[in-house]
């Protein structure tokens, strides 16, 4: 088994969706209007096995230190380890099978 290190250093954020209908117009600056919320981070990896390909979204572990991916089709699994020094790649293949 490979394993692969992650620098990666920012969470990302995005808007959240606001239901309008609840929010008043005359205050564009309110907290509900401004939601932001942070989404688990995640890697999109391909296994490449027996021939065919199966994609995964893999997220980051409870503790933040790796993400574990395993192939659908024969159960390897892969680490990949958060830490200075490694690719800020989200996308990988696995070759396996």
């Amino acid at each position: 088994m490979f394993v692969f290190c992650l620098d990666i250093c920012r969470e990302t954020t995005r808007i959240a969706s606001v239901d309008n209908s609840h929010v008043s117009t005359a205050n564009p600056n309110s907290d509900v209007a401004n939601a932001t919320t942070t989404t688990r981070p995640f890697l999109m990896v391909t296994f490449n096995c027996r021939g065919a390909s199966a994609y995964q979204r893999v997220y980051r572990s409870q503790d933040g230190t790796h993400y574990l991916a395993r192939c659908p089709r024969c159960g390897q699994s892969q680490r990949f380890v958060v830490g200075p020094g490694g690719t800020g790649s989200r996308a990988f293949v696995v070759e396996c099978g």
